[in-house]
């Protein structure tokens, strides 16, 4: 059986079991209602997720488990524990099931939180393993570019235990990840810089408001500073319960 987790950009997120009775999130690609470009853009986002988990292996980033393509009935074989696979046609992903949900259940009270709010430790610990999956990614090359505490993604036990137990924080949604270039400017300095594709440029950019920095809105140019900004939102809401600017953040396309 499977019951929704969420809804995302790409598509609907739900709870499913697999045959060895593993816990699994589940997230299909949205075909309703959408446009044949519409369709081949949400397909390019959730094969460059493949393509990224595929390269990182980190306690703090999200497991990819299986894939399904469009002329398949089922998932592959994990592409962590079996080698690669394409990322052609790609129209369902399978994640490691987080039981406690994302940050911004936490800070929202929502589900589990909403019985037992998080402590000030268990905080602390979320944000740390956050910075420290984001630096991992950073020190692969790879920009994630929609850090936001939507996703990071939280799992421990259940009820009381909880109180006691450490929150384990994993970095989830490649969808707009990129995979940094070495530019090298006019005076000489060097920076992770990258330029949003011209294939991406045909569409709208799909950022965030309140998490992606004027810079790379205005631009389209992200580097390792647009994932600290982020960051940097994340952790003042967390400290202090308030967006600095007042906006809880709005999902543009």
């Amino acid at each position: 059986g499977r019951r929704r987790l969420g809804k995302g950009g790409c598509g609907q997120v739900y709870k499913g079991v697999d045959e060895d009775g593993r816990e699994l999130a589940i997230k299909i690609l949205h075909y309703e209602g959408v446009s044949d470009v519409q369709k081949a853009e949400l397909m390019r986002h959730m094969a460059r997720e493949v393509r990224f988990l595929q390269r990182v292996t980190s306690p703090y980033i999200v497991k990819l488990l299986g894939v399904q393509k469009v002329d398949s009935g089922q998932l592959s074989q994990s592409p962590q524990a079996g080698g690669r696979v394409g990322t052609e046609g790609v129209c369902a992903l399978a994640y490691e099931y987080c039981r406690l949900g994302s940050l911004e259940d936490a800070l929202q009270c929502r589900g589990e939180w909403n019985r037992r709010p998080t402590s000030g430790t268990q905080r602390f610990e979320i944000l740390y393993q956050a910075c420290i999956g984001l630096l991992e990614l950073h020190s692969q090359d790879i920009l994630h570019l929609d850090f936001k505490p939507a996703n990071v993604l939280l799992d421990g036990p259940l009820g009381p235990e909880r109180d006691t137990s450490t929150v384990s924080a994993r970095i989830g949604d490649f969808g707009m990840a990129k995979k940094v270039h070495q530019l090298t400017s006019a005076q000489g300095a060097s920076g992770n810089t990258i330029t949003i594709s011209t294939r991406t440029n045909r569409t709208q950019l799909w950022v965030t408001e309140g998490y992606a920095c004027p810079e790379y809105i205005q631009t389209k140019r992200g580097s390792d500073r647009t994932d600290v900004y982020a960051m940097g939102i994340t952790i003042f809401r967390v400290v202090t319960g308030k967006h600095p600017s007042g906006s809880g953040g709005v999902t543009l396309k």
